[in-house]
């Protein structure tokens, strides 16, 4: 084999390598194969790679001829034992040269069908100290020699090389195929426009929102913004192509292919050439359904807050240390405090020592889960007041009790109602006992006056009983008019109910 033969085989499998279109395992092998297969004047012999990560070596192609020489059953092109005399190139990483493998004991003979291998030539293919593959040869006319071992010694690095260039650019394929297929499936649109606004690429989730993807590559990005956000958009747009820095995030009304609109988060960078920015790359998030939601949450907190606010009952939120975290106007009324004051106060700070311990010990038991309901007369701020007080715990989401809410009510007014309700019961049945005994001591009185009278009438002359019974007669009449001013004043009093 001459140098000059030798460098026209390298040239001649470099440039095939390099004219191929999509270049594979398979192609590369079939050329690299047929060159080294001419050169040397083997008959048979293949090129195989090794798999990356399972190590196993496949043998794309086998030489045409060797195929229908061949009468094996079963036939293979993926190995994994390594156990014949190729095994044993691609173990130990050396060539091998033998011209009666037969007797080599490296040999572990050949399939039953197998052509007979008279003669033997292999080397493996090496890059940076790690077997990628093997080049081998078999059944030349002449024994193989020295040369033919170094000339193909020489290819299986070049093999390698490209053997290397196939792996790494599989990797990448597979790689960009990933990435793609992510881009492509991702649930935000992904998009790129070049410095004069025009999309030049658009993911498949537009098809979300009516559109293909014709029918927004091309076009520019102020044709899909809503007309109040147009000038705002491209304002940003351009700031960006100036300045070389995007927005954090840019939120805006994007048109859908039915007219209507979504809103839009979007989120970009850029892609700079020498310094100066050529495109912008980012994402588009529908943010519809959040925006609404927090719209609906904004306005249930605004209602919320009003309620709370404007409610007569003292509201408030303790931690579990006894500090109020916050507390309405009503709340903040009972304490002399704004509402914004009330938070980081503690009940010992307005309440007695007594009463505060009370109120501890009931926390304690809304903080073990309990809901408390409390009546009992307080004095704050030197002001006696009876109120009405119901406690429950707030959980968080894992169900921890965080803090303790509490609706405070003052019933010094109803309690005095109900005591002054009581005290006209009273009175109602006093009124009752008073007019029935009245008028059984009226009808006992008068019955008294009459027979007073008449035995009086009948005793004419009797100067002495006479005047007994005018006394009889006017103790009757003196009775008679304290019991009607006893039943007036208590008809009186039951008439003028209290206020």
């Amino acid at each position: 084999m001459t140098p000059l033969k030798n460098g026209n085989s390298t040239c001649k499998l470099i440039k095939n390598y390099l004219l191929e279109k999509n270049p594979n395992f398979k192609k590369t092998s079939k050329n690299i194969l047929k060159i080294i297969k001419k050169d040397t004047g083997s008959p048979f012999g293949f090129a195989g790679h090794l798999e990356e990560g399972t190590g196993k070596l496949i043998i794309p192609t086998l030489t045409g001829e060797m195929c229908p020489a061949c009468r094996m059953k079963n036939k293979t092109a993926v190995f994994d034992k390594f156990d014949n005399l190729f095994g044993w190139v691609v173990k130990n990483g050396k060539p091998l040269l033998t011209n009666r493998p037969g007797k080599d004991c490296r040999s572990a003979g050949v399939p039953k069908g197998h052509i007979r291998i008279n003669k033997f030539l292999a080397a493996p293919a090496i890059i940076r100290g790690k077997t990628v593959g093997i080049l081998a040869l078999a059944n030349k006319k002449d024994p193989y020699t020295p040369d033919d071992l170094g000339y193909l010694s020489r290819m299986a690095n070049f093999y390698a090389m490209l053997v290397y260039h196939l792996i790494k650019m599989t990797k990448l394929e597979k790689s960009e195929k990933s990435f793609r297929e992510l881009i492509e499936n991702t649930r935000n649109i992904i998009y790129v426009v070049n410095k004069n606004g025009i999309i030049e690429y658009m993911n498949k989730r537009v098809q979300d929102y009516g559109y293909k993807k014709e029918e927004v590559v091309g076009h520019s990005v102020a044709e899909f913004a809503h007309p109040e956000d147009k000038i705002f958009v491209m304002k940003a747009f351009k700031k960006a192509m100036r300045t070389g820095k995007t927005a954090n995030s840019l939120r805006y009304r994007i048109l859908k292919k039915d007219g209507t609109f979504f809103q839009g988060d979007q989120k970009s960078s850029l892609i700079l050439e020498k310094g100066k920015a050529i495109k912008i790359i980012g994402a588009i998030r529908d943010v519809t359904e959040q925006s609404r939601t927090q719209r609906e949450l904004m306005e249930n907190r605004e209602l919320l807050d009003k309620i709370f606010n404007s409610a007569k009952d003292a509201i408030f939120v303790k931690d579990f240390k006894g500090f109020y975290v916050k507390g309405n106007k009503a709340c903040g009324d009972i304490f002399g405090l704004k509402p914004e004051n009330i938070p980081g106060v503690r009940d010992e700070d307005f309440c007695p020592p007594e009463l505060a311990a009370q109120i501890s010990e009931n926390e304690k038991e809304v903080l073990a889960g309990k809901t408390t309901v409390t009546t009992r007369e307080s004095v704050i701020r030197g002001k006696k007041r009876v109120y009405n007080v119901i406690r429950s715990p707030l959980k968080a989401e894992n169900g921890e009790i965080k803090f303790i809410l509490g609706i405070t009510r003052d019933i010094s007014k109803l309690r005095k109602l109900e005591s002054e309700l009581a005290l006209m019961k009273a009175r109602e049945k006093i009124k009752l006992m008073t007019s029935d005994l009245s008028h059984d001591i009226n009808n006992t009185l008068a019955t008294i006056s009459g027979y007073a009278d008449l035995i009086s009438e009948a005793l004419p002359g009797n100067l002495e009983l006479e005047k007994e019974f005018k006394i009889i007669q006017k103790a009757t009449k003196k009775a008679a008019r304290i019991i009607n001013s006893f039943r007036k004043k208590s008809q009186l009093g039951a008439k003028n109910k209290p206020r």
